[in-house]
């Protein structure tokens, strides 16, 4: 048997086995799963970094508020 008649003999083993063809459509399943799964962990994982990043800015500015608080009550206590 030539390596293109064996060639030949396995696809069309595999067309015509339905095991393999079962097996292929559990493979394409489990992977559409996977990238589902990879997808949505994606977005939950960009919707927190987002809050963080919310979160970040208005604690900034609220630093900064007690910063120039600070700055005035320190003027305050120069000038007395």
């Amino acid at each position: 048997m030539k390596n293109k008649d064996l060639v030949k003999f396995i696809i069309y083993d595999l067309y015509n086995n339905h095991l393999a063809k079962i097996l292929l459509l559990i493979s394409v399943i489990l992977s559409s799963i996977l990238v589902v799964i990879i997808i949505y962990q994606t977005h939950s994982l960009v919707q927190k970094k987002e809050k963080l990043i919310l979160e970040n800015r208005k604690l900034n500015i609220e630093l900064r508020n007690l910063s120039i608080e600070l700055n005035t009550f320190n003027t305050s206590i120069k000038i007395k």
